[in-house]
C-alpha cells in the first residue's frame, strides 16, 4: 500500500474495514468526477453495490474496472441437485464444487473459458428450479439476473429456498433443471 501511496500522493484513498476505515459507497461514487476510472476488488456484495451506485450516477461504465478474486456468494455454499432432461442426466453438485465441475465430472461436454463468472461462456439456460439462483457472476446486470433463466454454471448456485425451514423440518435440497449449449 505504501507503494501506491507514494506513486499517487493524495489522489489515492484506501478503505480498510479492519482499520475502522469503512467505505460508504454511495459517497464514494457520488464524489467521482465524470470521466475518472475507478478501480476495485472485493466481495461480490461489495463489486454489485458499486456497480449499482456507478449506474445510477450515470457514469461511464467502461471507466468502471474490476476483478474478481474467487466465487462469493449470498449464500452458504450448500449441495444441490441439477438435471438435464434432454440428456437423462441428474447429478448432485457438491457444497465444495462449482456446477461446471460436477456436469464435467458426470461428462456433460460444457464450454467454459474464465471460470470465474466474467465471461459468460458458461452459461446454461434454466428450465425449472426449485430454490433460489445464487448468482456468483459478475457477468450478468441485475436485471439479466432477476428472471433467473440463466446462469453462470462456473459459479453461480442453486440454494433451497428459506422460508420454511425450521430446526424439525430443514429445507430440501434445491433442484436446477438446465440445458446445455
Amino acid at each position: 500500500m505504501e507503494d501506491l501511496k507514494a506513486l499517487h500522493g493524495d489522489r489515492i484513498e484506501v478503505h480498510l474495514d479492519d482499520r475502522g476505515r469503512t467505505l460508504d459507497v454511495a459517497d464514494l461514487v457520488s464524489s467521482v468526477a465524470d470521466g475518472t476510472e475507478l478501480y476495485m476488488c472485493g466481495p461480490i456484495r461489495l463489486m454489485d453495490a458499486v456497480r449499482r451506485a456507478w449506474s445510477d450516477n450515470g457514469l461511464d461504465p467502461t471507466n468502471l474496472r474490476y476483478e474478481t478474486f474467487g466465487n462469493s456468494g449470498w449464500y452458504e455454499a450448500e449441495p444441490f441437485e441439477v438435471h438435464i432432461p434432454r440428456l437423462n442426466f441428474r447429478t448432485t453438485v457438491n457444497s465444495d464444487e462449482s456446477m461446471l465441475e460436477a456436469l464435467e465430472r458426470g461428462g456433460v461436454d460444457t464450454m467454459s473459458d474464465c471460470r470465474r463468472g466474467e465471461c459468460g461462456v458458461c452459461q446454461v439456460k434454466i428450465l425449472e428450479l426449485s430454490g433460489e439462483v445464487d448468482h456468483r457472476d459478475v457477468f450478468y446486470s441485475d436485471r439479466q439476473k432477476a428472471p433467473n433463466a440463466t446462469m453462470c454454471c462456473c459459479v453461480s448456485r442453486a440454494v433451497a429456498t428459506r422460508p420454511d425451514s425450521t430446526p424439525g423440518n430443514p429445507a430440501q435440497s434445491a433442484l436446477v433443471t438446465i440445458d446445455v449449449p
